[in-house]
């Protein structure tokens, strides 16, 4: 099917159909809504974002410019609610040892909601509504949508990841110090949800004491790099993509003694590869009754 195209512009004065427009599809979602915004200070839209209940609202932000109000200690409606669980943020502030900027910016300005996909020159700012000379795409189409969308799901697991640590400068891995042709593909996340049972000598069966749900990124130069799962019966979860994630699903059996239940005597490991939508869909599923815990060498924090 054709995509429906709408062409809007934004010009100095008191017209606001960008946003007005914006405002109506945010309030008709009925699905999701996923935002890449690199400068965002238009507090009704992101009213309107908060009030709209949906099962799936993401936001990427630009780390950049939030480091930068953080050091210029200047407190914003951005900076205040860029902290959530479904807003991540991607980017750097960072210099060679020349004072060279190498910094990276999420610099997108997109949003998809449900089957549309607004793209253009115009931020979520107050200038980009008031002052400048703007524009903005309105595209249905649920192919051109399904293209957003992977991009975006890409983004957000790598700002996950990252939390806002400088792992990319400007085509360097600063854990490898090897260039970066892709970070999707230089960047390798992997989870493990470990089920243990015992067999005690009061326990007549194994008896299920519980799981943990642990996720963990390298880089692709490290031991950890997709080579390392070759070796596992795997599944797909059936998604035609590129850059899929895996889940190790791990299962210990114990039959020592109730005094000794580390001394495993079996175990049993599949992977899953899952594309990153349906990755962060399972990691919710997990999530919901386990314990998660994301950390990337000697940095561990609570997801």
């Amino acid at each position: 099917m054709n995509p429906q195209l709408d062409v809007f512009f934004s010009r100095p004065g008191t017209n606001k159909v960008i946003v007005e427009e914006i405002i109506k599809d945010i309030r008709g979602a009925k699905e999701r809504i996923l935002v890449a915004m690199a400068y965002f200070t238009d507090k009704d839209i992101w009213d309107e974002l908060d009030k709209k209940a949906l099962n799936e609202k993401k936001i990427v932000l630009n780390a950049s410019d939030i480091l930068r109000r953080e050091n210029n200690q200047k407190k914003t409606l951005l900076l205040e609610r860029s902290k959530g669980e479904d807003t991540v943020l991607l980017g750097t502030i960072t210099k060679d040892n020349r004072g060279k900027d190498k910094s990276t910016h999420m610099h997108h300005k997109f949003l998809v909601i449900d089957d549309v996909v607004w793209v253009g020159s115009y931020n979520f700012t107050l200038s980009a509504r008031d002052r400048h000379w703007e524009n903005m795409i309105r595209i249905q189409n649920k192919q051109i949508a399904d293209e957003f969308k992977k991009e975006f799901y890409n983004m957000f697991l790598l700002g996950k990841m990252f939390n806002g640590n400088n792992i990319l400068t400007h085509e360097v891995c600063t854990e490898c110090n090897h260039p970066i042709v892709d970070p999707f593909e230089h960047f390798v996340v992997q989870s493990e949800i470990c089920s243990v049972y015992i067999k005690a000598e009061h326990m007549p069966e194994r008896e299920f004491i519980g799981s943990t749900f642990s996720t963990t990124f390298h880089c692709e130069n490290s031991p950890f790099n997709r080579n390392s799962f070759k070796g596992y019966d795997y599944e797909v979860c059936g998604c035609q993509e590129d850059n899929l994630v895996p889940i190790l699903y791990s299962t210990y059996y114990d039959e020592g003694s109730e005094s000794d239940l580390w001394g495993w005597n079996d175990f049993e490991t599949k992977v899953t590869w899952y594309c990153p939508s349906c990755y962060m869909e399972e990691a919710k599923r997990q999530s919901s009754s386990l314990k998660e815990y994301i950390y990337n060498e000697d940095r561990h924090k609570e997801y």
